[in-house]
């Protein structure tokens, strides 16, 4: 929970302190930094996986090829 500590003087307002739960900047830091990592990490992970597919893909592709190829060198002979 954040709260904002201001104080009134001369009519005017200004924010002394942001209170962000008894944790300090740096742990805010850390944090922040490793929600980034998990964030990019998400997408490196997905493109792995789409480019892991589409080998999946080749490869089935190519032995089918190869199947076929037999298939006909066997009728031929």
């Amino acid at each position: 929970m954040f709260v904002i500590l201001a104080s009134i003087s001369d009519n005017s307002y200004s924010i002394n302190s942001i209170y962000l739960g008894g944790f300090n900047d740096f742990f805010w830091l850390l944090i922040l930094m490793f929600a980034g990592i998990l964030f990019l990490g998400m997408f490196v992970t997905f493109g792995f996986s789409v480019a892991q597919g589409m080998n999946d893909l080749k490869q089935e592709f190519i032995d089918k090829q190869i199947e076929l190829n037999n298939e006909l060198e066997s009728k031929v002979n």
